[in-house]
């Protein structure tokens, strides 16, 4: 129906992007025909390259594709919303995907930034400093993240996993039994808290 209401607009009015839009999304939602829901969106985008929506869903579309084409959306997104971190954010996600930790950390930075609350920016960040094997740096973005919103059960089996790495023990004991009040069933928890409370039981022995 959504499908038949935005052709009777576009028949009234080819040159209504809102309707273009519109088909496209709902091509996306009913047909699961990606290609042919973005030759829509991007006819919306043509008539109005402002079309903040459009891309909005365009970027996140190829970026879920994995096609570069997602950053020229989201570059163009971030000219209309200079200050909106999710745009960012979003870019970052497209660069963490692909491995590009140079850029997805460059990304994540501007969102938390602009939104000091951002925890899953903190969280990103931390993530890829530990995929470097840089410890120290990922611990404090798993401890940034989790000020950042406190109930953050991934961001404390995170930091856990981290100082348990580092040594740190009774640290991680307290992280992972911090993430299972959240969670109680994360599985990695529960076996990382088993891993140091052995170490700890052997180090009283």
């Amino acid at each position: 129906k959504s499908i038949e209401l935005a052709d009777e607009v576009i028949a009234l009015d080819p040159n209504n992007p809102t309707s273009y839009y519109l088909k496209g999304i709902s091509i996306r939602d009913e047909k699961f025909d990606t290609n042919m829901a973005l030759s829509y969106i991007q006819k919306a985008i043509d008539l109005d390259p402002k079309y903040e929506e459009a891309l909005d869903m365009a970027g996140v579309m190829h970026s879920a594709m994995g096609s570069s084409l997602a950053i020229s959306y989201f570059q163009r997104l971030a000219e209309l919303r200079p200050n909106d971190f999710n745009v960012y954010y979003k870019v970052g996600m497209f660069h963490l995907n692909t491995r590009n930790w140079n850029s997805a950390i460059e990304a994540f930075t501007q969102a938390t930034q602009l939104n000091p609350k951002d925890a899953e920016s903190f969280y990103n960040l931390g993530f890829i400093h530990l995929e470097l094997q840089m410890y120290r740096e990922a611990r404090q973005f798993f401890t940034q993240s989790i000020e950042a919103r406190a109930v953050n059960y991934r961001a404390h089996y995170a930091r856990a996993f981290v100082v348990e790495r580092l040594g740190d023990i009774q640290a991680a004991e307290a992280d992972y039994l911090k993430a299972l009040e959240y969670n109680p069933s994360h599985a990695p928890s529960k076996e990382g808290l088993g891993r140091v409370r052995s170490a700890l039981a052997s180090f009283k022995n």
